[in-house]
């Protein structure tokens, strides 16, 4: 059997922590990459929607009658547009989605303000479609091609951020089989397509 002792770290030992991690780095050839004004904003949005009480609800839908409806529209109209739609008339239909929570009552807003997450290169942004419940399917895919293509080219205006009042991150194009986005508050829900 051998004994182990133990001893008090001298100054010299603790400095060997220091220096096995600028050692790793250097094995490992890590760069620290600076954060940028939207990857900060990012996560401290993100941080900030893990305290926040979340679950999860999956449902499958048949898609046969969605699919046949788009071959009659124009080819600028996507099947995430036609989903968009469903989901604004549906928020129409059931309003307490369409909702904030606050500490003793729950605000129901006027508007389906649609979040779309767009991915850009140093992030997420989502911005929002505002009054979506109003536009017709041309005008809410018109919307939703001008948003996307302004937030990766990094032209977003301020008031096209920060007013939806739910989201939509669709992954539909990529491959991802599935999908649990996380809820930004203060907006109730957010919808995620594989």
């Amino acid at each position: 059997m051998t004994q182990q002792s133990t001893t008090a770290q001298t100054p010299k030992e603790s400095s060997v922590e220091t220096s096995s991690i600028e050692a790793t780095e250097d094995v490992m050839a890590a760069v620290k990459v600076p954060l940028t004004r939207v990857s900060k904003a990012v996560a401290k949005a993100m941080t900030f929607s893990a305290t926040v009480p979340q679950f999860a609800v999956e449902r499958a839908i048949q898609t046969q009658a969605m699919f046949d409806l788009r071959k009659d529209l124009p080819t600028t109209i996507s099947v995430g547009d036609l989903i968009n739609a469903a989901i604004v008339r549906a928020l129409v239909e059931h309003p307490r989605l369409n909702a904030s929570w606050h500490d003793d009552h729950i605000i129901e807003f006027g508007h389906v303000n649609l979040g779309v997450a767009v991915a850009v290169l140093d992030g997420l942004v989502v911005p929002a479609i505002t009054t979506a419940e109003k536009l017709s399917l041309t005008e809410l895919s018109n919307r939703r091609r001008e948003l996307t293509t302004a937030a990766q080219e990094g032209k977003l205006h301020p008031r096209d951020l920060g007013t939806a009042t739910i989201s939509v991150s669709n992954l539909g194009t990529t491959g991802i089989t599935g999908i649990l986005p996380m809820v930004m508050p203060p907006q109730a829900a957010i919808i995620g397509l594989p």
